[in-house]
């Protein structure tokens, strides 16, 4: 494609736009839309390569023409914002954004280049000409240096090494049976200069060591015969200077390397080391004769003593050397000088000996009186001292206080005073000790409940002197590293969780089908960047996680590269994923988007989607309806009832049998339903019938007077000391008794009073949203009351009735009432047809005539009113927790390249193996939803098994079954 033509174009076209028609506008703007697409697609491989450490091959796609740089320097037009105007306004395909901030990081890439070239030639002219591979591999070790992310230098370094560590031992042989040292000694310090990737076998070292060492031994070896031989010639001539300096030659190099100098060699120089022996002892003997000779003069000049004078003067003589006469002489008269000065002192030491024995006799005296006092005063320091090492300082007070009662002026000395002073000094600094150590223990206590003082109790360790202290701080010690290794426990247990959160993350990267590729590849990066912060902290806390981070690292870094080589057609495929995840509008626009561009990747037929989005709009309310549903908090009014019907009705399955929720299931939640709906209707008849049944005066305000002899008296007012006795149902006025206070066994509220009394409440609140909640607290007191005993148990027949009304309203409107109505019908009607609804049971209880065994068997036999509630809730449950699936779009249709239908997923949720897959068919009448079923999920994908009966094209919605959440 030639851009410089198109932009030409262009600028022709924006120069007279008047002059183009409209279908040659179109073919241009189309023409240089797709030349954009092909440099931002260029440029963006590129941008991967080098990220992906291809710099090179990066630079030689870049070079392929047209070069890239000028491509994008052609296509990027001065007045491009005028084309794009243009395209918008007569509706032409726009081109894209070139991706201009990839340039920069390609200009880099190739003054990076540049910069290696003179080592990237020189590695290949040392490769042409298989030059040695020493200096193959320097060059490699440059540029891996130089280029530290370009994995290619350090893999060719790798390699290089591997072969030259195949072939270094035949080298050494060769060089060693060559007797070529330096090229050994080259080998050996390339082996050992540390720079190799590949690190060399420690026998290779060795061997090349032992070859070096050997050829260095038979040259050392040559040269020292050398130097022996040529010794041996200058003895034969006599040149004792030449001798003296080759022998010192041969001394020092033998020096170099004593191991290599055996009897031998040494043999060979005995004779002139032996001479330059006696050459050098002559010239000592001369040396020293001549710097006594001197030395004895100056003496003579300015003599010292006369023992001095006479022994240099006898070592001259016994060197052999001749004094000269005025030497002789000059001696002579020295000597008869200190011969006179001797008589001298002898005289005067006479007279100084007798004063000196007369002072000597004072002196013993005073010495002697002065060491006892000395003695005493070093066993009074030594006492103290050892009471200031046993810390015993109030022994060593009392001791001093003894000491200064007998010997005051012994307290005077300058050692006691100091060992006072000493004293005071060692009981402060034990008592200061004594407070740092205690304040020291306390600091560490306090800390061990969080993290251990480790500075204080090293400080009180070293403290420590007594065996009890060093107990104490061994005991807090062990608490500690106690306390140490749990908190080393909870953060290695917090490293291992931040790791497995870390290996989750990138195994839900991995596993997610709704990213794209560009998103991917951001997460993996930020994944890399948390990984490496987590590899440093790992580090610096001295935890041991490096083989968990490795693979971690080393898992995202491969998926980091398989992603970055995404072909065009998988990165539109994951386009679309990532698009369909974020719901129809973005995935409408994506489909545009791929459809629209010049190479779309293989999916030819993906603008067909665009026809059967809108059928995923139905879906919500389908899913509203599952979630109002599976939510038991849900109240099931009218139009929430209304709701669930039309969804019901609404949706359409084939096969049918592909459908979660199952006919006979189906039945049973609209029976439910209808159940509910049955309660508006009874709340506006039934339910204040009911009311007004209860709120008969006879039975919310009625009083009772029970006698002794079991006789029972109700009346609408309190009795006080009459009563006004109702006598039967079917009416008459009552009658006025009086009340005998020895014949009365009870006196008070009727006990149905006090019952209605429990449920008014329940009764006022009965309505269709608080049906169950009344029914229960209504039936299941009425049973409680069964229980009792009179006065306390209402009348049986009254009973009996109450119930009879309370349940035929609550199991009308409520199917757990209804279970309970149908398991006990027969026994209920039975006993209704016997005590009907106007069975006078006041006249009854004046009469006294009948205990009702059979409505107290019946109540009996009833379980407990809490057991018979758990049994309605259970039939209720029966209806009400039938599963509603919910529906969602799980994956979109696409074909391989082997023309095979499959679905691909577009979140990251896992589904299990079997679950059926269906498409969007228009529905009959056009309205609701009407399911196909094309196959089902297998593995990570799903498996489509009827491509031949629909019609199948890429990008096609994909939807399942689901099932619901319970809130």
């Amino acid at each position: 494609m030639d851009y410089q033509a198109i932009a030409d174009k262009i600028e022709l076209v924006l120069a007279s736009l008047s002059s183009v028609s409209d279908e040659e506008l179109r073919d241009l703007a189309e023409t240089y839309a797709k030349a954009c697409q092909e440099v931002n697609q260029r440029l963006q491989d590129i941008h991967h390569l080098i990220k992906g450490g291809e710099r090179s091959e990066a630079i030689r796609r870049a070079d392929i023409a047209p070069r890239l740089l000028d491509a994008v320097d052609i296509l990027d037009l001065p007045d491009r914002d005028a084309w794009v105007d243009i395209c918008t306004l007569k509706r032409l395909p726009q081109p894209p954004e070139l991706l201009t901030q990839y340039v920069a990081e390609l200009n880099e890439a190739y003054e990076s280049e540049q910069g290696l070239a003179g080592l990237v030639r020189q590695h290949r002219l040392l490769a042409l000409a298989r030059a040695p591979l020493a200096k193959r591999a320097a060059v490699l070790r440059q540029l891996a240096e130089a280029e530290p992310e370009n994995p290619v230098w350090v893999e060719d370094l790798q390699m290089l090494e591997r072969f030259w560590l195949d072939q270094i031992s035949q080298e050494i042989q060769d060089h060693l049976k060559a007797e070529d040292l330096f090229a050994l000694e080259e080998t050996l310090k390339e082996l050992e200069s540390g720079e190799w990737r590949c690190a060399p076998p420690a026998t290779v070292i060795s061997q090349c060591r032992s070859a070096v060492e050997m050829l260095r031994g038979k040259a050392f070896r040559r040269e020292m015969e050398h130097l022996a031989e040529l010794i041996r010639e200058a003895m034969e001539r006599r040149d004792l200077p030449r001798v003296e300096e080759l022998l010192r030659v041969w001394q020092e190099r033998a020096a170099t390397a004593p191991q290599w100098v055996d009897w031998e060699l040494q043999n060979k120089v005995q004779p002139a080391m032996l001479l330059a022996k006696q050459l050098e002892a002559d010239r000592q003997a001369e040396r020293r004769r001549r710097q006594l000779f001197n030395q004895f003069q100056q003496m003579l000049v300015n003599p010292s003593s006369r023992a001095e004078l006479q022994k240099q003067y006898l070592a001259l003589q016994e060197l052999g050397v001749t004094l000269p006469p005025d030497v002789e002489d000059r001696y002579a008269a020295v000597m008869d000088m200190y011969r006179r000065r001797a008589a001298l002192w002898r005289n005067i030491l006479l007279v100084v000996m007798a004063l000196v024995f007369i002072a000597v006799g004072v002196v013993v005296w005073t010495v002697q009186a002065q060491i006892r006092t000395n003695h005493l005063a070093a066993n009074a320091v030594a006492a103290v001292e050892a009471y200031i090492a046993g810390n015993r300082f109030k022994e060593a007070e009392d001791y001093l206080a003894e000491l200064e009662k007998k010997h005051p002026q012994l307290l005077e000395r300058p050692e006691l005073i100091a060992i006072k002073t000493r004293l005071e000094e060692a009981r402060q600094e034990e008592e200061s000790r004594q407070k740092k150590f205690a304040n020291l223990l306390s600091m560490i206590e306090s800390s061990l409940e969080s993290v251990p003082n480790a500075p204080a109790l090293e400080q009180a360790t070293s403290l420590a002197r007594t065996p009890e202290e060093k107990e104490r701080v061994a005991s807090l010690k062990a608490q500690a590293e106690k306390r140490w290794a749990a908190l080393r426990a909870e953060a290695e247990e917090e490293f291992r969780k931040r790791i497995n959160q870390l290996e989750g993350d990138l195994n839900r990267i991995v596993h997610s089908n709704n990213l794209s590729v560009e998103e991917e590849l951001q997460q993996l990066s930020q994944l890399s960047d948390r990984i490496k912060r987590l590899e440093t902290e790992n580090r610096d806390k001295g935890l041991a996680f490096d083989r968990e981070l490795n693979q971690l690292r080393d898992r995202a870094a491969a998926r980091l590269m398989e992603v970055a080589k995404t072909s065009k057609k998988e990165r539109a495929i994951r386009e679309l994923c990532s698009a369909a995840a974020q719901g129809t509008e973005a995935y409408l626009a994506a489909v545009r988007r791929i459809a629209a561009s010049a190479d779309s990747a293989g999916l030819t037929d993906l603008a067909m989607v665009e026809g059967e989005l809108p059928r995923l709009d139905a879906l919500p309310a389908w899913n509203n309806a599952a979630s109002l549903w599976n939510d038991p908090r849900t109240v099931l009014s009218v139009q929430v009832r209304t709701t669930l019907v039309e969804q019901v009705n609404s949706l359409q399955v084939d096969p049918v049998e592909a459908f979660p929720l199952k006919l006979q299931e189906r039945q049973k939640l609209e029976t439910y339903l209808a159940s509910i709906s049955r309660r508006d209707q009874l709340a506006l008849t039934a339910v204040p019938a009911l009311n007004q049944e209860w709120k008969q005066p006879l039975i919310s305000d009625a009083w009772l007077v029970q006698l002794k002899n079991g006789r029972r008296y109700y009346s609408r007012e309190q009795p006080v000391k009459v009563i006004k006795v109702v006598r039967s149902l079917k009416g008459g006025e009552d009658d006025v008794l009086p009340i005998i206070p020895n014949m009365v066994a009870y006196q008070g509220r009727a006990p149905h009073t006090v019952l209605y009394n429990r449920v008014e409440k329940a009764l006022a609140d009965w309505s269709p949203s608080s049906w169950e909640t009344c029914a229960d607290t209504v039936l299941s007191e009425i049973i409680r009351f069964s229980r009792k005993e009179p006065p306390e148990l209402p009348e049986p027949p009254l009973l009996f009735h109450l119930f009879w009304e309370t349940l035929t309203v609550a199991k009308d409107g409520d199917l757990g009432w209804e279970a309970f109505w149908k398991a006990s019908q027969e026994s209920l009607q039975k006993l209704r047809d016997q005590y009907p609804a106007n069975y006078d049971w006041p006249r009854v209880a004046q009469e006294n005539t009948s205990n009702f065994d059979d409505l107290r068997s019946f109540f009996d036999k009833l379980p407990p009113p809490e057991e018979i509630l758990k049994q309605v809730a259970a039939a209720r449950e029966e209806y009400r927790a039938i599963p509603w699936p919910g529906l969602k779009w799980v994956g979109i249709v696409l074909e391989d390249e082997q023309r095979v239908w499959y679905v691909r997923p577009i979140g990251s949720e896992n589904m299990q193996d079997g679950t059926p897959l269906f498409i969007l068919e228009p529905p009959p009448g056009g309205q609701g939803l009407f399911l196909k079923r094309i196959g089902m999920w297998k593995g990570q994908r799903g498996v489509v098994e009827r491509a031949g009966s629909v019609r199948l094209y890429n990008g096609r919605p994909v939807v399942a079954f689901v099932p619901p959440s319970r809130n």
